[in-house]
């Protein structure tokens, strides 16, 4: 117990230290995983701006049975999350059209659920891009040499581009009902429009940019669905038997020398004349580590003499390799 307590600190200062040590690298962003993130990034942005940012409005022409020719126009105003039926009508100042309070005739529809959630989501996945950014140029090493974090990243990016078609679909389907509920039909749902006042439809604000919002919605389900190959190949998933070595979060394995030793025993590790090669050589996959440097010159000094002796003793013998002094 006391053991497995000393190698979650041990873990958690190590992590802290590299946390502690902040360097930008751009390698990152000139491989597909950081380029994409880059491209998911801006991507986002149009996804909720075109759509958070909409303002529009629709116009009627009210003409009065009894006032032949003088006509009137009405307008109702709309916009982000798209709560229609709170948006009135609203006839020219100090003008009564026909006698109608038309302040109490509203549009039909409330689309405010997929609205929101989709802008929300998008806003999400900008600020997650922007974190998944400062770790990649940032903590390079701790992101690639850590399987939880690549791990994290790879779900991660598996549920984004799942809730960028979720998300997606249902916006396209509230903004083909929010066109219907905005355009000539919305003439015969007035009940003014359906007694004593002659109603023609005149113009609704393009929706040009909501159709944007929804092309950017679909293409980040795209390169989110593309990046997760990516994200894939850096977790153990794709490569379990190198990143059992290159990865040093546990248990490390010297491919030949037949060895095993848990990591957390190498930082305390004395020099010690009869240790071997292979002990060594678990040393090197811990180079990061500072006090392990000072350990592995020390171990280097005390078996120089053993290591270079087996090395002529193998080349002296035929078939002699680098494994068998390693196994030696």
């Amino acid at each position: 117990m006391a053991s497995k307590v000393y190698l979650v600190r041990q873990r958690f200062s190590r992590l802290s230290q590299r946390m502690s040590t902040f360097q930008i690298n751009l390698n990152p962003l000139k491989e597909p995983l950081g380029f994409i993130k880059v491209l998911e990034w801006f991507a986002s942005i149009f996804a909720f701006a075109t759509c958070g940012g909409f303002k529009g409005k629709t116009e009627i022409q009210a003409s009065c049975p009894s006032k032949p020719g003088d006509n009137k126009t009405v307008t109702a105003t709309f916009g982000y999350p798209f709560r229609l039926n709170q948006a009135s009508f609203h006839a020219p100042p100090n003008v009564n059209v026909c006698e109608v309070k038309w302040e109490d005739q509203v549009l039909i529809g409330d689309y405010s659920s997929s609205a929101q959630f989709y802008v929300t989501f998008a806003v999400f996945v900008f600020l997650y891009c922007i974190a998944a950014l400062l770790l990649y140029v940032g903590y390079t090493n701790l992101y690639r040499d850590s399987r939880k974090l690549t791990m994290i990243d790879f779900i991660v990016t598996l549920v984004a581009a799942f809730l960028w078609l979720v998300s997606s679909s249902a916006w396209a389907k509230a903004l083909t009902d929010i066109k219907i509920a905005t355009g000539h039909s919305i003439i015969g749902e007035l009940e003014p429009c359906r007694s004593k006042v002659s109603c023609h439809f005149v113009s609704v604000t393009s929706m040009g940019s909501l159709n944007v919002s929804v092309i950017f919605g679909f293409l980040n389900m795209i390169l989110w669905g593309g990046n997760a190959w990516f994200v894939y190949k850096e977790t153990s998933l794709h490569s379990p038997s190198n990143t059992s070595t290159s990865h040093s979060q546990g248990e490390l394995h010297v491919p030949g020398s037949g060895c095993r030793e848990d990591e957390g025993n190498l930082a305390t590790a004395a020099p010690h004349p009869q240790r071997n090669l292979c002990e060594l050589l678990q040393n090197l996959a811990s180079y990061n580590d500072p006090h392990n440097i000072r350990q592995l010159f020390l171990l280097l000094h005390s078996n120089s003499h053993t290591l270079f002796s087996k090395v002529q003793y193998q080349d002296q013998e035929p078939g002699g390799t680098l494994e068998n002094v390693v196994q030696a």
